[in-house]
């Protein structure tokens, strides 16, 4: 096992300003923005592929781009729909005198999207060439994000899902790494 890739630092990178941004804008903001996320996938999952199929079919003549699209669209509408009562509700948490505990509690909930977004982030890669490269298969964090994402792959649909793909040698490389990486020896 050599040393960390720039794999390694994005996911250390994407984490911490997680955790970070957590704690700037305080647990109640975190907690929505979370449900935003978790409301958006449910969203673009559900209506996704007719929205996608419906109205992008003029523009883009491949399926995968038209459900892909469609998620990204219905994806993107739901978060800044639930931004605006965040941003309502995080002011009066701020005008009660909450804020210090909200904000300790806010980088939890950092911690919980920087995850998520860790694993879009690892589940997009997978539907290209990135972890057949020298640096994703040297990476010390890749063995744990990909086996994430094949936790989250069924929730997926299937014409997506299906794009996504990582070495065979996982399964087997986690139970080897999982020391390694917490420092045990």
């Amino acid at each position: 096992m050599g040393d960390m890739t720039g794999f390694d630092y994005a996911v250390i990178a994407i984490l911490a300003a997680s955790v970070l941004l957590g704690a700037w804008r305080g647990m109640v903001s975190e907690v929505m923005s979370l449900g935003a996320w978790v409301i958006a996938f449910l969203v673009a999952r559900e209506w996704g592929e007719q929205v996608g199929t419906q109205l992008l079919a003029p523009y883009l003549t491949v399926t995968f781009w038209q459900i892909a699209g469609g998620w990204i669209l219905l994806f993107v509408a739901s978060i800044l729909a639930v931004s605006i009562f965040r941003a309502l509700i995080r002011k009066t948490i701020h005008a009660i005198g909450l804020g210090f505990f909200d904000r300790t509690l806010g980088m939890a909930f950092g911690a919980a999207r920087g995850a998520l977004l860790i694993l879009l982030l690892v589940a997009i890669g997978g539907m290209t060439h990135l972890p057949e490269e020298t640096w994703w298969k040297a990476a010390r964090l890749a063995p744990l994000t990909e086996q994430g994402v094949s936790y989250i792959k069924p929730w997926l649909p299937d014409d997506l899902a299906k794009h996504i793909a990582f070495a065979d040698t996982i399964n087997q490389m986690v139970p080897q790494l999982a020391p390694q990486l917490l420092l045990i020896k």
